[in-house]
């Protein structure tokens, strides 16, 4: 290249460095672009092509940063420039990432830490590593997650921030796992270093995770103490973003549950002005990010007149590179389409419930306000209204459950002793046994290969109706044992309830059935239709042996 368009080169990286507006920062890349493309300087234009995938990636612009990252990982990856072979690792990472494919996003952070630790950058392997684990973690494999964050925390390169920042999500997976002592230490460490070294962010999240676990416990003072510090550091750093609506949902909840009519109405006040500045800032990102969008789709018609003129001199050697761009933008088409669904399926329960929500805060609002002067006739219908409101939480809750038994049709399966899930089910339902004085009696059961979060739903939902469907004056007894065949492992779950007549035995596994009225046993009649399509997802079948008045038998198989 010659040394006047190294010097202009120069220039315009600086440019870029000071622009403050994206577009700026893309028109400067882009003529980088053309004078890589002049002097045929196949460097620098992948160089330029990374640069280009920042900027996008930056601004929420994914489809055409992985075309991008996709060319100038097509020159780097057979090369010895390791920074910037991690660096195209790294972003197809993130972009994967956010089209929520995890098996790729694992693949390429994997790729990226091998590169790394060829330049001997332990931080930066601390913070892949840091992204491995949440990959880990979004897809539910929450031992792998705890092992990655353990072994952070070990790293003697580790910084004080990333330490704060490995306890806290190590927490987070042994919340998961509902290891709830181990999750506590792990927050309590967060705090001390976040307030030791300022990380307010991180003190908030670990509050937020504390109020959870001691909600679980129905520790409802303390919940409510760690909860609301967690609210009050998000009002007091000023930033907001979606997690923080969950936080202040989770409080008002909790507020709700336990009638503190006084909080609640401040909390509930606070909440609509978050909620109104998150729409704001998103509804403001998304209008800057389709002007960002409308101006590089005008630049890019002018760049691909550039590039056609300059085709020629390539063609051959770039013919495969173009068909793998093209099919590359297709699979991101497919990808934003399916996120765009799983967005969808979210907003709706979350709109959903947000209306519900609002009943249920105003009616206790006006119990309180009302206090002595309704009658009874009113009395009876606000608790109509709160019985409805609850029912139709749980409704949605059950759907969505119903729905996402197929998150991990496609997802890697992972050693699962379902004894441990048996342990972790009695933990979960520990109030209900307590509270029946039930006896479960259990065989020594199997490892199998199947997902955790899946075999806690059968186990579950299958225990907690033999509580349930109790006969009155008689002590509920549960046992469970298991035998294999030559193809499946066969489950029995046999209990001492009301059982089930003959004729509505086949109709139970179906979606919304109820053999009872609400009055008489609680329920939404998605239990058992979700646990039949897990089972039917791991090619077994499940079937009920009952006699009314005496008992029933679950029985059900999961192929090898």
């Amino acid at each position: 290249m010659q040394q006047s368009d190294s010097l202009k080169i120069k220039a315009l990286l600086e440019k870029i460095d000071q622009a403050h507006n994206p577009i700026d920062a893309y028109n400067y890349s882009n003529e980088i672009e053309k004078l890589a493309l002049k002097e045929q300087d196949d460097y620098q234009l992948a160089t330029t092509q990374l640069l280009l995938t920042q900027i996008l990636i930056k601004n929420g612009i994914y489809k055409e940063a992985l075309v991008k990252n996709t060319k100038a990982l097509n020159y780097f990856r057979d090369s010895t420039y390791y920074q910037q072979l991690a660096d195209c690792w790294k972003y197809m990472a993130l972009i994967y990432g956010f089209f929520e494919d995890y098996d790729k996003q694992l693949e390429y952070n994997n790729r990226c830490l091998e590169v790394i630790r060829k330049t001997g950058q332990p931080l930066i392997e601390i913070r892949i590593l840091n992204n491995i684990g949440h990959t880990h973690y979004d897809v539910k494999a929450y031992d792998k997650a705890v092992e990655v964050f353990k072994d952070n925390i070990s790293n003697p390169a580790i910084d004080t921030h990333l330490k704060c920042v490995s306890h806290k999500n190590l927490g987070k997976a042994y919340y998961e796992l509902g290891d709830y002592k181990l999750a506590q230490e792990e927050f309590y460490t967060a705090i001390e270093l976040g307030e030791a070294y300022n990380l307010p962010m991180n003190i908030a999240a670990s509050h937020y995770f504390l109020g959870k676990i001691y909600i679980h416990q129905q520790k409802f003072e303390k919940a409510k103490k760690y909860l609301e510090t967690a609210v009050n550091m998000i009002d007091s750093v000023n930033v907001f973003a979606k997690e923080s609506i969950r936080v202040y949902e989770d409080y008002i909840d909790l507020l709700v549950q336990i009638g503190d009519v006084k909080e609640l109405k401040i909390q509930f006040k606070r909440y609509r002005e978050v909620s109104k500045k998150i729409n704001t800032q998103l509804r403001d990102r998304s209008i800057k990010r389709l002007q960002f969008q409308f101006e590089i789709n005008e630049i890019e018609k002018e760049r691909s007149k550039l590039e056609q003129e300059n085709l020629t001199l390539h063609l051959a050697n770039r013919k495969i590179e173009f068909q793998k761009e093209a099919l590359e933008s297709k699979s991101a088409e497919l990808l934003v389409a399916n996120k765009e669904l799983k967005a969808f399926a979210h907003m709706v329960s979350h709109d959903l419930k947000q209306p519900i929500r609002n009943v249920s805060i105003f009616s206790n609002l006006l119990k309180d306000e009302m206090e002595g002067q309704l009658s009874e006739n009113a009395q009876e219908y606000i608790g109509f209204m709160e019985s409805a409101t609850k029912e139709m939480t749980t409704f949605i809750d059950d759907i969505m459950r119903f729905a996402k038994v197929d998150y991990n049709k496609n997802k890697e399966k992972e050693t699962v002793d379902c004894n441990k899930i048996l342990l972790q089910v009695k933990s979960n339902l520990s109030t209900q046994i307590a509270e029946s004085n039930t006896t479960i009696i259990c065989k020594p059961l199997p490892t199998i290969r199947a997902h955790r979060s899946l075999m806690i739903q059968i186990f579950q939902n299958l225990i907690s109706n033999a509580i349930k469907f109790r006969q009155e004056g008689i002590t509920p007894q549960i046992k469970i044992s298991s035998h294999e065949n030559t193809t499946h492992w066969v489950f029995e779950i046999e209990d001492n309830g009301i059982g089930i007549k003959e004729e509505h035995q086949q109709k139970i596994f179906q979606l919304f059935t109820r053999l009872h009225s609400k009055q008489a046993f609680e329920g939404t009649g998605i239990g058992l239709s979700t646990v039949s399509k897990v089972i039917t997802k791991y090619g077994g079948t499940i079937k009920v042996n009952s006699t009314y008045g005496k008992g029933s038998k679950f029985i059900f198989d999961i192929k090898k």
